[in-house]
């Protein structure tokens, strides 16, 4: 608009809308102008005094003074539309002293409302909403954790708003690492973002410093940082070696297994028998031994009677034992010329077992004596010069109430040499005889 001399007496008003709406204009009683964003209007010059103006609902009375220009401006105070005065000696003046109308937008607060709601909200301020999805620890899935820019930024219009949006807790699958180096697999579950706490334990067929298991499971669903117990194998354990003396072959088998053990069963090289009996074995009972070890017990040489054997260890404790007695019975193991005497109950495998501590007695050359009942009733009775280790009954005495029956075989025997040699001498004596009487003859 130009700007016109203003007549003397009178003075001239100039509306603007600097709001982003069109605004409708009244001064005193004229009509009302409907002025769009940015526009003016100027009225014809009136007498100086009071003048009544509207803009909008905005209302206002301003007292011009003779040869003046009053700009009145409708502005946005943030709650609708409000009115500025502005009493200057030109246009010039009053266009270099205002700076023009916003054409920007403040992004809104929508931390925390769910994502469609606030998309709403940032679209209907003029701007563009762009959603970026990540997760969040603290805030629940489909919420908004934050905009950029910020809320309260002033951005022109049609800016893109990056809105974040939380999908809950990052989750993670527990990885397979069973079977796998301790070091490998805690590398691999801090590659899938998880941490790592070391437990051990012992395992029979997972080898000492590899994996066993997790705790959750391989595959289990968790989430990001979550902790996962490792556990790696110490490998196999101990366990006490049993007593296999007197027991079958395949008894050994059986509590060489139930205590983690393997049984390798030997037959004796002399008389192998595979229905015979423990009569030793190469780890000592009562012995530790890792789990999985390998024990040999060798069986009794094909006997039919009683047998013993008796060992003197370093502790000067006298061990004996002895199978196919009387189940039931007691034997007895005594050491001659002294008060030193066990006994012993048989088994219902007809083995048994005894102790004497010889630490009280002084170092000589000693025998001892083992009695007992046999399977087949017949009376047992052995003796042993001590220190023996491994020695065995090569020779079984057995008696009873009456003579005993290897002494008749005996008798039998004798009498049986005694006629070869009667015939012998006889026909010894004939065979000289006849060379005699041919001598004499001669």
């Amino acid at each position: 608009m130009a700007v016109e001399p203003i007549p003397t007496g009178q003075a001239t008003y100039n509306l603007w809308n600097a709001t982003n709406v069109d605004v409708t204009i009244t001064v005193g009683g004229g009509s009302a102008v409907l002025v769009g964003p940015g526009d003016g209007v100027a009225f014809a010059q009136v007498p100086a005094g009071t003048v009544l103006f509207t803009m909008d609902s905005a209302a206002g009375t301003f007292e011009a003074s003779a040869d003046s220009y009053t700009d009145v401006f409708a502005v946005d105070d943030g709650t609708g539309v409000a009115i500025a005065y502005a009493a200057i000696a030109s246009m010039s003046d009053l266009i270099g002293s205002i700076e023009p109308p916003s054409e920007g937008a403040v992004v809104p607060d929508v931390v925390g409302l769910a994502q469609a709601e606030a998309e709403g909200i940032i679209v209907a301020e003029g701007l563009v909403a762009a959603t970026q999805l990540e997760s969040s620890d603290t805030v629940d899935a489909g919420l908004v954790i934050a905009t950029d820019p910020a809320a309260g930024a002033t951005v022109p219009f049609d800016t893109h708003i990056q809105i974040r949006v939380s999908t809950g807790i990052d989750t993670v699958e527990v990885p397979d690492v069973a079977g796998t180096a301790q070091t490998n697999a805690i590398a691999e579950l801090e590659a899938a973002g998880l941490e790592s706490s070391v437990e051990v334990g012992e395992s029979e067929t997972v080898e000492e410093g590899f994996v066993i298991e997790t705790n959750p499971a391989a595959g289990t669903l968790v989430a990001v940082g979550t902790e996962v117990s490792v556990l790696v194998s110490s490998g196999p354990g101990d366990t006490t070696v049993p007593d296999f003396s007197g027991m079958t072959a395949d008894e050994a088998i059986v509590a060489a297994e139930a205590v983690g053990l393997s049984a390798d069963v030997v037959l004796d090289p002399v008389e192998p028998d595979e229905s015979g009996f423990v009569i030793d074995q190469d780890l000592e009972a009562g012995e530790t031994v890792p789990i999985g070890t390998v024990v040999v017990v060798q069986l009794s040489p094909a006997i039919e009677g009683p047998w013993t054997i008796i060992e003197v260890n370093p502790d000067l404790l006298l061990a004996s034992t002895g199978v196919r007695f009387e189940p039931g019975s007691l034997t007895e193991t005594q050491v001659l010329d002294t008060t030193l005497v066990a006994n012993a109950l048989v088994d219902e495998r007809g083995y048994w077992t005894s102790d004497i501590d010889l630490s009280t007695l002084e170092p000589a050359e000693r025998t001892v004596r083992i009695t007992g009942t046999g399977m087949d009733g017949s009376k047992y009775s052995q003796d042993f010069v001590m220190p023996a280790r491994g020695e065995s009954t090569d020779e079984i005495i057995v008696t009873d109430e009456g003579f005993p029956v290897w002494g008749w075989v005996v008798a039998v025997i004798m009498l049986v040499a005694l006629v070869l040699l009667v015939i012998v001498l006889v026909q010894d004596m004939r065979s000289r005889r006849t060379k005699s009487d041919a001598l004499t003859h001669d």
